[in-house]
């Protein structure tokens, strides 16, 4: 997880489930990309703003995300400082992308049948505890247990 984002449910060596699609905007909210949406919300913003295929484009993979929801950065590290400092905005993108997460990871949980590890990779996964700390808390009715002292270090 960095500023992309995907899962994959690894079994024997080979995956079997991603959460990417046809392109890489499917699947997990990223940087700057939106990931899964509602089709309906594309023929709206045609529709009701009159944007174009190039439009939607722009708006889904560069000015969505990380980046549309806080108004702040695609940057989680920056998205974490402004929501350190009461932006509510920052707050929502950080929620929205560790529920994204957690649904994503539930999925892959269930294609597994479970699991014995959970990798977090990438700049986000690699050095983000907060989003390591609340992804691995909405699965603690799994008694998935984290770490605490490993996590922050």
């Amino acid at each position: 997880m960095g500023n992309g984002c995907s899962l994959a449910a690894i079994r024997g060596g080979k995956s079997i489930d991603t959460t990417m699609g046809f392109t890489p905007l499917d699947g997990l909210m990223m940087g700057t990309r939106s990931g899964s949406v509602d089709p309906g919300i594309l023929t709206y913003l045609m529709r009701e703003k009159k944007l174009d295929g190039k439009a939607l484009d722009e708006i889904l993979n560069s000015k969505s995300g990380l980046l549309g929801i806080s108004g702040v950065s695609a940057d989680m590290r920056e998205v974490i400082a402004a929501m350190q400092t009461g932006n509510q905005r920052a707050q929502l993108a950080f929620d929205i992308f560790v529920h994204r997460l957690s649904a994503g990871l539930g999925s892959m949980l269930a294609a597994l049948n479970g699991t014995d590890a959970i990798a977090f990779t990438g700049g986000i996964g690699e050095n983000s505890p907060e989003v390591r700390g609340n992804t691995c808390h909405q699965f603690s009715f799994l008694d998935l247990t984290l770490d605490l002292n490993k996590n922050s270090a």
